[in-house]
């Protein structure tokens, strides 16, 4: 029947969400539907919602004058001849402003009817009108301009699967869509003319590359050669080397005009900085201020022209900046997708990188999500608009399978984890964690996070009562010798665990659950957020934390597992975090974890087939992953593990740090002894056998010659230890005479060979360094250091130097000799231990110098 007939019978209101919706499609999809008559419902509707706007306006005392030209403006409505091929193909910009327009046939006018006058009662809705959002991107204007909800259980989330699980974080289904609408994050609703860059549309709705190998390697080629900024970065430390290639390159070239300086350079990177952050969903922007606030006040690595070359400020803030001078140089490439590679970490700048990369996954898990969400809603109305057409018999028009809609929906992967964060304890994880939860802040609603503090942080511990006790104060003060970055891996209020794997899902437009106990959600209650769920299954998972070790046990084929790598088929971001821990722990195990990465799924896994995009159908998903590695130091295993796994199309970046010769660790040495530095000529293959013949025919003569005691020999590599060791148990002169320190001994074991040392009984002691770096022994009655490699971090340098202060014990029996002395092996291939030693300065003559050994004195 007819709307608005004098006989029409009152309706018995419906409950839920779908009867509803049910209810609506069945008044206005009948049979004898009079399209004439809806149109002029609808006029009749916004002419009511004009008047009371203007009503309101006038009691609030906001001008008669708008109010009257309000009540006399005619609301738009589309000519009857007018497609519907827009409200087809996604494109809801119309239904977003408050006077939406509306196609002629009965679809566009029940969409526009749904969308403007919606509510309980003939209660007018109250959503804002926004304008309409001018992308960068024209293929997902339509795509960015839908609103966003939270998930219901109808929806199918990435992976195909009905997400059961995260329905406890919604709104119960009785509430309005009202209410719904004014808690939805306004990125989903579509932004304004002024967002900036949409680097993830940018990035993911790139044509796949030629699936020709020659091709492919010509297409590839440009985008991985690394050039260093042109007349360097003023904004930035003089130290920090900056290399890279891609958009953001390209984006340099073309800013080239006249006159261009490094000022040009450091302004480039801030504008860049700027427009991709407008694109960050505001859900995380509005804590991202309070949490970089005092970075930015340090602005740690920020040069000496830092705040004289006259870089755009944030508009509206009153000059304050979004980032650091760090992470501005850091983020355009960041958030294009490039493959990233710091090698310039510190404790005075983590936190700046740690922030960052945590938005940027944030931004990246929740912007893919919503996109899910909103493509999931748009087919479900298509679908019920095509099964409504049929049933009353007319033509379903253009529909989801048309060719020219198809490839819109391809917006997910195999699998549903995108992010993959490889830690190296449980420490850092929880710190990672922690950073991720601070930036969402009070938007997140998290669940299980008890659990996860109660598995992942340190356990309490109780100190004794009596502050004057002898052993509870020398055992605080031994944790303290070792250092602040020991103790913050490895101290008492650390956990230091590595076989940790952990899952976590992300639901954004999600309701926040009431704080009171036994209270409702209502929409007065909760705000657009993001449901947090820890401790999800890895199918289910958004990102996965995890350890390499637990990683590879967890995909290694073996009795307990049947090897399944499939939840790791569409990994789109990959972060290799503390990489400098994770090499003194089994760098082999990071290897396999990267290799098994973005393979073809052996199972289906439920995958709708149809919404995966199309790279990853031609086998390319290596090509769009971003591989972030961030160390302290920089490795040559770190560098090449690095250049074998980042392909992404979008280029690379790459920071390091040079050293100079003041702050080169060698400064640090206090004993007053001559450091001798002896470059050994070798292949890079046969370079562990040369430093060992070297050894063997220079060195262990002269040992064994002044019958040298109280010899200290580090060993940073635990095969060059092994080696080490069976040469000189098959020495006639040395097979009895030396003890050894390794990662592997017992207590007992270090105890008394620390002891043996100490009294001279042993004359030899080697000493791995893995050992020191997970113990820090402090060995005393060292007289002589043998360096028989370089360690990987510099500060051990001066520490191992230190040592040799102590002398032998106080035994009357034990002849001191005098004077110590320093011998340190290295090839060319050791230039970055080298140069974080010495200096980058000194490092380049002693690599290249056509003299083998170096004099320094202290």
């Amino acid at each position: 029947m007819a709307r608005g007939g004098s006989g029409k019978k009152k309706q018995v209101k419906v409950k839920g969400k779908k009867a509803r919706q049910k209810a609506k499609l069945d008044r206005h999809w009948g049979q004898h539907v009079d399209e004439d008559e809806i149109k002029a419902a609808k006029y009749r509707k916004g002419r009511s919602r004009l008047g009371k706007a203007s009503g309101k306006q006038r009691s609030n005392g906001g001008g008669s004058r708008e109010g009257s030209a309000s009540e006399n403006k005619k609301p738009y409505v589309k000519d009857a001849t007018s497609s519907d091929s827009d409200g087809l193909t996604g494109s809801d910009s119309d239904s977003d402003m408050e006077l939406s327009s509306s196609n002629n046939d009965v679809g566009g006018a029940l969409d526009s009817l749904l969308s403007s006058i919606g509510g309980k009662g003939g209660k007018t809705s109250k959503k804002k009108s926004r304008p309409i959002r001018n992308e960068v991107n024209s293929d997902v204007d339509d795509e960015d301009s839908e609103q966003g909800d939270e998930e219901d259980q109808y929806m199918m989330d990435q992976d195909g699967h009905n997400e059961e699980d995260e329905d406890e974080s919604g709104i119960d289904d009785e509430s309005s869509d009202d209410d719904k609408d004014e808690n939805v994050d306004s990125d989903d609703e579509g932004g304004d003319a002024s967002r900036g860059e949409d680097g993830y549309a940018q990035h993911f709705n790139k044509s796949p590359l030629p699936e020709a190998e020659e091709a492919l390697a010509k297409a590839i080629a440009p985008l991985h050669k690394l050039r260093k900024v042109p007349c360097g970065t003023s904004h930035t430390d003089s130290s920090l080397d900056v290399m890279l290639s891609g958009s953001v390159l390209d984006r340099l070239k073309s800013d080239d005009t006249s006159g261009y300086n490094s000022s040009s350079a450091a302004q480039v990177f801030a504008d860049v900085s700027d427009s991709h952050y407008a694109g960050v969903r505001k859900v995380l922007t509005k804590n991202w201020r309070r949490v970089n606030r005092k970075a930015v006040r340090r602005n740690v690595d920020g040069g000496d022209d830092d705040n004289k070359d006259g870089l755009k400020s944030e508009p509206g803030k009153g000059g304050k900046r979004r980032f650091t001078a760090l992470q501005s140089t850091l983020y355009p490439s960041l958030s294009s997708y490039a493959d990233i590679q710091i090698t310039a970490e510190s404790r005075e700048n983590r936190n700046d990188i740690g922030d960052l990369l945590a938005l940027h996954i944030l931004n990246h898990v929740l912007t893919s999500r919503g996109r899910v969400q909103k493509h999931n809603r748009r087919m479900k109305e298509l679908r019920e608009r095509e099964e409504a057409a049929e049933e009353a018999g007319e033509a379903a028009g253009q529909g989801m399978a048309d060719e020219a809609d198809e490839e819109r929906w391809r917006d997910q992967g195999y699998t549903r984890p995108k992010v993959l964060v490889l830690l190296p304890t449980r420490g850092t994880a929880v710190t990672f964690v922690q950073r991720m939860l601070s930036i969402m802040g009070e938007s997140a609603d998290i669940g299980h996070f008890d659990r996860f503090e109660a598995e992942y942080s340190a356990g309490i511990v109780q100190d004794d009562d009596e502050d004057g006790d002898a052993s509870n104060q020398r055992r605080k003060a031994v944790l303290a010798s070792k250092g602040e970055d020991w103790n913050e891996l490895f101290g008492e209020e650390a956990n230091d665990d590595d076989d940790f794997k952990i899952g976590m899902s992300l639901t954004p437009n999600a309701a926040r659950r009431s704080k009171t106990k036994g209270a409702k959600a209502k929409a007065s209650d909760v705000s657009g957020g993001v449901s947090v769920k820890l401790y999800s299954d890895f199918y289910r998972s958004d990102i996965i934390l995890a350890s390499p070790l637990a990683l590879k046990m967890a995909t290694s084929g073996d009795e307990e597992n049947d090897g399944d790598v499939d939840f790791l088929s569409s990994i789109e971001v990959c972060m290799v975090l503390n990489a400098d821990v994770l090499l003194m722990q089994n760098w082999d195990h990071v290897g396999s974890c990267l290799e098994a990465l973005n393979h073809q799924p052996t199972k289906s896994n439920d995958t709708d087939f149809s919404r995966v995009r199309n790279y990853l159908l031609a086998g390319q998903a290596a090509y769009w992953k971003q591989l972030i590695f961030v160390s302290r130091i920089a490795d040559p295993y770190i560098m090449s593990t690095f250049k074998h796994h980042a392909k992404s199309v979008a280029g690379r970046l790459k920071i390091r740090r040079k050293v100079p010769a003041d702050e080169a660790t060698i400064c640090d040495v206090l004993v007053r002894v001559r450091q001798v530095f002896q470059r050994v000529p070798c292949d890079i293959q046969t370079q562990g056998d040369d430093r060992l013949k070297y050894f063997k025919e220079k060195v262990l003569p002269q040992i064994v010659r002044l019958n040298q005691k109280h010899t200290l020999i580090y060993v940073p590599s635990y095969f060059d230890f092994v080696a080490l060791r069976n040469m000189l148990m098959k020495n006639e002169s040395t097979s009895y005479n030396f003890v050894s320190v390794t990662e592997y001994s017992r207590g007992s074991e270090v105890t008394r060979g620390r002891a043996r040392f100490v009294q001279g009984r042993k004359a030899i002691m080697l000493y791995t360094g893995r050992s020191h770096y997970f113990m820090r022994h402090n060995i005393k009655g060292a007289r002589h250091l043998i360096l028989f490699g370089l360690p990987e971090h510099a500060e051990f340098y001066p520490g191992l130097m230190n040592m040799l202060m102590e002398g032998p014990s106080g035994d009357s029996d034990v002849e001191v000799e005098a004077p110590s002395s320093c011998l340190a092996l290295f090839t060319k291939y050791d230039a970055h231990a080298l140069e974080r030693i010495v200096g980058t300065k000194h490092c380049a003559k002693m690599i290249q110098g056509e003299k083998n050994t170096f004099l320094f004195c202290s």
